[in-house]
């Protein structure tokens, strides 16, 4: 992937988001990487809570690369990430 990269992360599906899962979208970084191991480019984050419905975007710098995009919730404990729908659109 070359030039910005958007990814969105959607919480969609066929029957209708439950409130008390909602806020399980928190803290979440979104990385970018040439190699699956080493996740060292940081896009961007995510603090929330999510709400029910929500379109989250994070756009990286222009200048960011990479082959992989991890995303990760980094502080809480027992934690969820539930996602339904992920884009990564390259440019």
């Amino acid at each position: 992937m070359t030039g910005p990269v958007q990814t969105s992360l959607e919480k969609t599906g066929p029957r209708p988001p439950v409130l008390s899962e909602c806020n399980r979208l928190h803290d979440v970084e979104v990385t970018v990487a040439y190699s699956s191991t080493d996740f060292n480019m940081l896009c961007g984050t995510f603090v929330g809570p999510g709400t029910a419905n929500q379109l989250v975007v994070v756009e990286c710098q222009q200048n960011t690369r990479g082959r992989y995009v991890r995303l990760q919730i980094v502080k809480g404990n027992n934690n969820y990430l539930t996602l339904c729908d992920v884009k990564v659109i390259g440019f």
